[in-house]
């Protein structure tokens, strides 16, 4: 069984993710007034709409086992990784 050491991030590749990522993120919001802050504002934004609507208007729960988790969090859980997936689908192609 490998251990955590392994399976991080060589050292020597660090330096080119940190490359991609600043191209990527200059390149996405050039002449943006918003810039930067819209990638955090927009999930956000989107998670207390799905929050309000869905856990005041229709009175959704949390399902039977997962009472110790807020309706929110539980939403965050799921939605995230789902809006990550299908921006890399949408960027990917």
């Amino acid at each position: 069984m490998a251990n955590l050491a392994t399976l991080a991030l060589p050292a020597r590749w660090r330096w080119l993710l940190w490359s991609f990522t600043r191209r990527e993120i200059t390149s996405r919001y050039a002449g943006s007034i918003s810039g930067i802050g819209w990638t955090f504002a927009h999930p956000l934004i989107q998670l207390a709409l799905f929050s309000f609507v869905f856990g005041h208007i229709f009175r959704v729960g949390v399902p039977p086992g997962y009472e110790p988790a807020s309706y929110l969090a539980f939403v965050a859980v799921a939605l995230w990784p789902w809006v990550m997936f299908t921006e890399a689908l949408t960027r990917g192609r």
